[in-house]
């Protein structure tokens, strides 16, 4: 019998340890080109004392399109870009889960918040990563997977997936564009503030590339800022047009038309956008004029930053 298949004689006993693991599966993985994964887990959705949820993920192609799918949970799936497996490959390698692989070990009987967890990560190289361990509710690697999953859902049109506690508490609100030749920023922005501190100021830009005449402002954060920030992305519809771009660094002012917004949550959620060219939504001219509607009446009447002594 191979390390990871089970025996169907055992009957195991609740509180018994059951060990199917294979000690030669490579604990190194040479590949960064992940091609599929599935995983499931419990995971605490915020505080340990109002429990959590079973997830099961899967990320695979299916009828020639990669799909990701939650089945236990939620019950959705949605076709999802080849992006997806990179930023999945980035938290395998972050949290180093080929340590782990070939380890099929677990204990019967738990509660169901320590039931199992697994990965499986197929690689185009063939090489494979595969565990199943005794679950931990709070493990860091499953978090991971789930909060970033969560918002490739969210993006793709199931924002309810996301837990309203985080998600809608940001902390970070970027906006630029162009009009021809001329350039408008709209953000956050960090200054010195009292002793090595710094405060995160609100920000305004505008230049030109016909001549020197500029707009320079940078303000103090006013009270209830970020909530407005909550209404505006919902009335926007920001999380949708979310396609985890950023501004290319081969892109220079001029090159084409643009629009690019960043929104972060105080978890550390990102939603980013950038468009140019071509592939700019028709919907983003509206969501520039209500952008510029709520953010200059704020820079008028906001208090200006003075740089601290």
């Amino acid at each position: 019998m191979s390390g990871c298949e089970k025996n169907p004689s055992e009957d195991p006993v609740s509180g018994g340890i059951i060990d199917h693991s294979d000690p030669s599966a490579p604990k190194e993985i040479e590949s960064k080109e992940l091609v599929s994964m599935e995983t499931g887990f419990y995971h605490y959705e915020t505080d340990p004392a109002e429990g959590g949820y079973r997830y099961s993920f899967s990320l695979k192609p299916i009828d020639g399109k990669l799909t990701l799918t939650e089945n236990k949970r939620y019950q959705i799936s949605c076709e999802v870009e080849e992006t997806v497996l990179d930023k999945v490959e980035e938290i395998i390698e972050q949290y180093d889960l080929a340590q782990w692989n070939g380890k099929n070990r677990y204990t019967s009987g738990l509660p169901e918040e320590y039931s199992p967890y697994y990965l499986t990560a197929e690689y185009a190289s063939g090489e494979r990563i595969y565990f199943y361990l005794d679950g931990d509710p709070e493990a860091e690697w499953s978090g991971a997977v789930l909060k970033f999953l969560r918002e490739v859902f969210a993006v793709n049109g199931f924002a309810q997936v996301l837990p309203p506690e985080a998600s809608y508490v940001f902390t970070r609100f970027d906006f630029t564009y162009n009009e021809g030749e001329t350039f408008y920023s709209y953000g956050n922005i960090l200054m010195p503030g009292t002793d090595v501190d710094y405060i995160t100021c609100l920000h305004k830009y505008i230049w030109s590339l016909e001549g020197p005449e500029e707009e320079d402002m940078t303000i103090l954060i006013p009270d209830g800022y970020f909530e407005q920030v909550k209404e505006l992305a919902e009335e926007c519809n920001l999380y949708e047009l979310t396609n985890w771009s950023i501004r290319p660094p081969t892109f220079h002012a001029g090159d084409a038309d643009y629009y690019s917004f960043c929104l972060e949550t105080a978890d550390g959620r990102q939603f980013n956008g950038w468009y140019e060219g071509d592939e700019i939504p028709p919907e983003m001219a509206e969501i520039k004029e209500k952008v510029k509607a709520f953010m200059d009446p704020i820079f008028e009447e906001g208090e200006e930053y003075t740089a601290y002594e």
